[in-house]
């Protein structure tokens, strides 16, 4: 998409993301711009690498938002540049980086100028730090007006860093949900019972695990299945460990499912296998679904589960653990029903959209912006 940035314009709130594909990410963005007030706070979008056939472009364009995209093959000095000069001519109040990898292009572009920028952490500190590079971490969390976390443990992993490493101010804005979307339904009736993972095909992800977990329950005698919906580099190895098993009549590479909700209509639990984790949305959608969830100890988890309640935690990597809580739920469906209807509840108190816009808007504020400041002005060159 060619960029063109006309004189006389406006937009308060600029949000830059790498991409607009289907990850948590996006749909966090999505979700909060459809509850923002558009016309007052008028917002748009920059996407780092964009496609556009990626998933949320289309919703992100019937909400009316402005997106501007850079094309991968752009170098990375010119979409600065480019970053740059969008602020300035649209007279951006708010820059706020959706992906950790986007902060650094977010302090650049406010640099030195009336800007409010707002970094994110979205996933695991350390891991996102590994992958970005200390230098453009080190830029785009030291030197952003704040930093918003996801979850607690992203967050405590922060302040466990050394110094430089530490926001100035820091603060946590959990995921939003659309719980109509996700309305609690009865248990399907799945014979066998229906296990249900989702999740892109990445190594971080353990889908190893869930199929060696698979090979575990058949070897106990139990009877179900295993769907995994989502896509990914590892669909080929993934597939090759189900051959090598022969747990193809029970074990279901689905590839990408666009409406997670009806997948969690369908299920009897969501199992969770991930190393590390931000707020991972799946879990939440299980809970707001009516469903029991048995995941791994990993980012906000404990802190969304309240374990033997509302589902099961267990150490992240034991299977051991894993097949124990799952097992007590395929001969336990009472227990299941009791800990879906907590669940739905606790997502209720939790995980509405109205908190995620909220909480973020007051993260604006608490460092410095002033929604009233620019009315008049932005009134007086008729662009209000």
């Amino acid at each position: 998409m060619q960029l063109r940035i006309p004189q006389v314009c406006s937009n308060r709130l600029l949000y830059v993301v790498g991409q607009l594909a289907s990850g948590g990410a996006e749909r966090q963005l999505h979700y909060f711009l459809r509850e923002l007030d558009r016309t007052r706070y008028r917002p748009a979008v920059v996407v780092w690498n964009y496609r556009r056939s990626d998933y949320y472009v289309r919703h992100l364009e019937r909400l009316g938002v402005p997106i501007w995209g850079f094309r991968p093959t752009l170098s990375s000095v010119r979409k600065l540049q480019l970053l740059r000069a969008l602020v300035v001519r649209r007279h951006v109040e708010v820059v706020h980086s959706y992906s950790f990898f986007t902060n650094v292009a977010a302090v650049f572009a406010t640099a030195m100028r009336p800007v409010i920028c707002v970094s994110s952490v979205r996933s695991d500190f350390d891991v996102e730090i590994a992958q970005s590079g200390p230098l453009p971490s080190l830029i785009g969390i030291r030197w952003a007006d704040a930093v918003i976390f996801n979850s607690r443990n992203a967050l405590q992993n922060a302040e466990r860093r050394a110094p430089p490493f530490q926001p100035r101010r820091s603060f946590v804005v959990r995921n939003g949900l659309d719980l109509d979307a996700c309305a609690a339904s009865a248990e399907a009736e799945h014979e066998p019972p229906l296990l249900l993972g989702v999740g892109t095909l990445k190594a971080v992800k353990r889908w190893d695990r869930a199929i060696r977990l698979a090979g575990m329950l058949r070897r106990q005698g139990y009877r179900f299945r295993l769907r995994i919906a989502g896509d990914g580099p590892l669909r080929e190895q993934l597939e090759q460990q189900v051959a090598s098993e022969e747990l193809g009549d029970v074990v279901e590479l689905c590839g990408f499912v666009p409406d997670i909700s009806a997948e969690m209509r369908r299920c009897t639990l969501l199992v969770h296998f991930a190393d590390t984790e931000g707020c991972p949305n799946v879990v939440m959608e299980a809970m707001a679904s009516g469903k029991p969830v048995v995941a791994m100890d990993a980012g906000d988890v404990r802190y969304l589960l309240e374990d033997g309640e509302t589902g099961f935690v267990v150490p992240v990597g034991d299977l051991e653990a894993m097949l124990d809580r799952v097992t007590t739920l395929l001969d336990r469906p009472v227990l299941r029903a009791q800990m879906g209807t907590a669940a739905r509840r606790s997502a209720e108190r939790q995980f509405a959209l109205d908190r995620l816009l909220n909480e973020t808007l007051r993260v604006y504020g608490a460092v410095g912006w002033d929604p009233a400041d620019s009315h008049e002005a932005a009134a007086s060159d008729g662009i209000a």
